[in-house]
């Protein structure tokens, strides 16, 4: 019956928005050219009709409205004062509109409101001390606007509050302590002020909070083990503030967050085994802190994580085996820290993933065959790292491959034809690596723009001409001394295929007297540019794990 009133209101209003009405005096009101009848009228629903102008001040009169929705319109300037008129209404929308100036005083009157969103306008100034007397008050929603000065404490007054919504303004000062009397609270989102000070302990009182988002300020201090308090948290955001100090272990017997964001803060200390707790997290970010120690392996239990961020620390140790378990892993950072070991061959079936960030670590080794089998993936960054050996015609295989990084390694071979077949490629960074032989020509059947140094790189490789056509104005410097010689496994200076004493022999030769054989430039092991005793001692050394 509600929704059938709310088509034939929309009906009338389109028909009548031209035409005045003549209403009866004192029996009833004409709004937007509509007459309502003032003791009859309980609902008015004109949510998103894009009325715009004034709210007019006569609303007033409609003494027995209960419910007044004006949201998603067109509305500006003022709230009338006379709106305090209506002391029967229950819920107010005014939600997204272009509303401004202050709040009016007169809003405490409305004693029987439940609901009041008021949100996505313009409005200004201090939360008026009156509304401290909406006591039956469930849901306070006043984001997304200009309101100013400290949080007023009687908010804490106010025993029915479930949702406090104040985030997107430019409320000053400290978080009042109060609000940890509001013990039915389910969602407290104070994010992007310009709060300061440290959380007070009281907040940890509040049992039912579901919700806390408190980023985006420049609240300071370390946070209290009574965070453990908060059983009923599923979503904890503490982003871009600064705090600091260890991350309590408090945090770690939440366990039905899904959502943690820490990042850039200035929490220090190591990632506690305990995060293996969380096993209902979709979300943990802790990237933009001083975090250290190594990753924990008990990161593997968070089965059902979506994201996971730790970039921007200085974490260290090896990327533990156990991440292969996240298989509904979307995306994966962690960069710049200080990552060492190999990157481990765990990427297989983990279909979701989007985007891996490994770049800016001292990872070693070869890039791992599962990555070339990551099904969704688009962004792969494994730049300024020092990964060694080939970059595998498997690269094939990442159709849906948009950002592909591996500058600044140590990867050598050649450039495999595959690459040529990538549709969606739109960046390519090799540059700073040993690439050799010739770049293939299907590197011109990229959809990319290849003349374009922002997005496409080979400098700084060992690449030998002819160059194909399309990249010819940027292909940089390269190193050609070596084009031209037969190719060969480094160590294998008689390309037998085999690493043995006659390769030592060879090699010895080569430091000794500059050896004429055409593959002495094999013998360069650690790729420092000469060959000496320490190209021995390598080799040597490859021949006996061989025995």
């Amino acid at each position: 019956m509600r929704r059938t009133l709310y088509i034939i209101t929309i009906i009338l209003f389109t028909f009548n928005l031209s035409n005045g009405q003549n209403c009866e005096e004192g029996i009833e009101v004409e709004l937007w050219n509509l007459c309502y009848n003032i003791e009859e009228t309980e609902e008015l629903l004109l949510n998103g009709l894009d009325i715009g102008g004034y709210i007019p001040y006569n609303i007033g009169e409609l003494v027995n409205l209960q419910i007044l929705d004006l949201s998603r319109n067109q509305f500006e300037g003022e709230l009338p004062s006379s709106i305090g008129n209506l002391t029967r209404l229950k819920k107010l929308y005014i939600l997204g509109n272009r509303l401004e100036g202050s709040i009016p005083e007169s809003i405490g009157n409305l004693v029987q409101l439940t609901h009041l969103y008021a949100g996505y306008n313009n409005f200004a100034g201090t939360i008026p001390e009156s509304l401290g007397n909406l006591k039956k008050l469930y849901n306070l929603e006043l984001q997304d606007n200009e309101l100013s000065g400290e949080i007023p404490s009687f908010l804490g007054t106010l025993p029915n509050l479930l949702y406090l919504q104040l985030y997107k303004n430019n409320f000053s000062g400290e978080i009042p302590s109060q609000l940890g009397e509001l013990q039915n609270l389910v969602i407290l989102d104070l994010e992007k002020n310009n709060l300061i000070g440290n959380i007070p302990e009281s907040i940890w009182n509040l049992s039912k909070l579901e919700s806390l988002n408190l980023s985006e300020n420049q609240l300071s201090g370390s946070l209290s083990e009574n965070i453990s308090n908060l059983s009923s948290i599923s979503q904890l955001v503490l982003s871009s503030n600064e705090f600091s100090g260890n991350i309590p272990e408090g945090i770690w017997t939440l366990t039905n967050l899904h959502s943690l964001s820490l990042s850039n803060n200035e929490f220090s200390g190591e990632i506690s085994a305990n995060i293996g707790n969380l096993t209902n997290l979709y979300k943990i970010t802790l990237g933009s802190n001083d975090l250290s120690g190594s990753i924990p392996p008990e990161i593997g239990n968070l089965q059902h994580l979506g994201k996971l961020s730790l970039a921007y620390n200085q974490l260290s140790g090896s990327i533990p085996a156990s991440i292969g378990n996240l298989k509904q892993l979307t995306s994966l950072s962690l960069p710049f820290n200080q990552l060492s070991g190999e990157i481990p061959d765990v990427f297989g079936g983990m279909d979701y993933l989007y985007s891996l960030f490994l770049q800016n670590n001292q990872l070693q080794g070869e890039i791992p065959y599962s990555v070339y089998t990551l099904k969704n993936i688009r962004h792969l960054y494994l730049s300024d790292n020092q990964l060694t050996g080939y970059i595998s015609e498997s690269v094939g295989n990442l159709n849906t491959v948009v950002f592909f990084l591996v500058n600044n390694n140590n990867l050598s071979g050649h450039i495999p034809e595959s690459l040529g077949d990538l549709p969606e490629l739109s960046t390519l960074y090799l540059y700073n690596n040993q690439l050799s032989g010739e770049i293939p020509e299907s590197i011109c059947n990229l959809e990319m723009d290849v003349t374009n140094s922002n997005i496409f790189r080979l400098y700084n490789n060992s690449l030998c001409p002819v160059y194909p056509d399309c990249i010819i104005e940027n292909i940089g410097e390269q190193d050609t001394t070596l084009c031209g010689a037969p190719d060969c496994i480094a160590g294998d200076l008689n390309n037998d295929g085999f690493f043995n004493i006659l390769d030592i022999v060879m090699l010895s030769d080569c430091i000794l007297d500059g050896s004429d054989n055409t593959f002495c430039y094999c013998g360069d092991m650690n790729n420092d540019g000469e060959m000496n005793v320490l190209d021995i001692v390598e080799l040597v050394d490859i021949i006996l794990e061989e025995v």
